[in-house]
């Protein structure tokens, strides 16, 4: 992505689109997972525990993406085909700078 502007439009947006479906891969491993620790078959029950911990950061992580990668593909398509001068998203460097924890 930091360098797409090395490429086309297209070639950004079909990244986009390959982070999209890595995304969705991913959660349908982690749910996949998941449940077979509710149905009581998962390998090494006795991590279930830890095991949710890191599971349910990496299923948080792959919607994350997803969402992402949703907001990231409609902001690309509305762009021009010359990546050169792009205009700035300052809503979402709104939204960034509102996560700011020492504004909490």
């Amino acid at each position: 992505m930091f360098l797409a502007d090395n490429g086309t439009k297209g070639d950004l947006l079909r990244t986009i689109e390959a982070t999209r479906r890595w995304a969705r891969e991913t959660a349908a491993v982690d749910a996949a997972i998941a449940r077979s620790y509710l149905e009581g078959d998962a390998p090494f029950p006795d991590r279930a525990g830890l095991n949710t911990l890191v599971g349910r950061y990496l299923s948080d992580m792959s919607a994350a993406t997803e969402r992402w990668a949703d907001w990231a593909g409609e902001v690309v398509a509305s762009w021009p085909d010359d990546l050169s001068d792009l205009p700035v998203e300052t809503e979402a460097l709104r939204d960034v700078v509102a996560r700011d924890p020492r504004d909490r």
